[in-house]
């Protein structure tokens, strides 16, 4: 039965074959059955579980990165500084690609180019890219999404007004108390996405004279996607309100916030209520749910505050 089986395994003395069937086999009713058992380990091997909670892109705000939909068009010339996407095999033999870089096109020819990199140290010779792992550094007039002072928590739709050569942006905000920044770095201009409903952002609120954002969820978007519907989060609704007077940050939450988790976003992605109980020390976060089940090394991106969500009450 299962109990003798979970026995058998935890006994066995190694942890990665408890871990595999209790999150890859158990179904919940069966993992809780197991965690009231004799042979639930979870303080002896708390210690391990953190050690392998890694953090990913999904950490970042700089998660977007600029312009992931070339133009089909697009064709670099010779000098431009774009970003080259490296190739890289992984031991297991398969292809990891997601490291983009600074490069400068030394020659283009048909439908490929050689680049200089710009790191000291390129893992690679450069040439013969095809112009899909090419692409291009965000230029005068264009729509990003910039962080305010390349510093601050606070990341504003803006408009690009000058590209300097050293790889430096001056930005025009359409939001927010500053109206330009000067000389951001790449990594704080990322390609700008419209807001999506159930997303948690911020709201620049007027009332009686004074000016301050509002946390608040996005419940919809206007018919000509220039404005969005949102909850803040007192219950208070408004409609219509322009894009550009919304910000987005990283979202902190503290042990013991009543928070919504999206759990196993691999399969079905389902949402349940919990509470924080460890804000580990790489910025993820280990969740209790409220039937009891455990959701641990969690990102904040896959979280939301309760008063965000909209499901119904039973």
């Amino acid at each position: 039965n299962l109990d003798e089986i979970w026995m058998e395994t935890v006994t066995e003395g190694d942890p990665a074959k408890w871990k595999a069937m209790y999150y890859h086999t158990l179904n919940r009713q069966q993992r809780k059955r197991v965690r009231k058992s004799r042979y639930w380990k979870e303080r002896q091997f708390e210690k391990n579980e953190e050690e392998e909670c890694e953090t990913d892109q999904e950490d970042e705000m700089t998660r977007y990165p600029v312009f992931l939909d070339n133009d089909p068009e697009w064709v670099p010339e010779v000098g431009d500084i774009v970003e080259a996407q490296f190739s890289i095999d992984t031991e297991d033999g398969e292809d990891f690609s997601e490291y983009w870089t600074m490069a400068r096109v030394t020659s283009v020819r048909d439908d490929v180019a050689d680049v200089s990199f710009l790191d000291e140290n390129p893992p690679n010779d450069g040439e013969d890219y095809d112009f899909q792992f090419l692409r291009p550094l965000p230029k005068e007039g264009d729509v990003v999404e910039a962080q305010l002072g390349g510093r601050y928590n606070e990341w504003y739709r803006a408009t690009v007004v000058k590209a300097h050569p050293n790889i430096t942006w001056d930005v025009e905000y359409t939001a927010g108390d500053a109206n330009i920044d000067l000389g951001l770095a790449r990594v704080s201009i990322r390609e700008y996405d419209p807001f999506e409903e159930e997303e948690m952002v911020q709201v620049n609120w007027l009332e009686d004279g004074e000016e301050y954002w509002v946390d608040s969820v996005v419940t919809g978007t206007t018919e000509n996607g220039a404005g969005v519907n949102l909850k803040r989060f007192d219950g208070k609704e408004v409609t219509g309100v322009s894009s550009t007077l919304v910000r987005r940050i990283r979202w902190d939450f503290e042990k013991d916030d009543d928070v919504a988790v999206l759990v196993d976003s691999e399969d079905d992605g389902n949402v349940f209520a919990g509470r924080v109980t460890k804000v580990l020390e790489n910025g993820r976060y280990d969740i209790i749910l409220d039937d009891g089940d455990l959701a641990n090394c969690k990102s904040w991106s896959d979280m939301r505050f309760q008063w965000a969500m909209s499901w119904d009450e039973d």
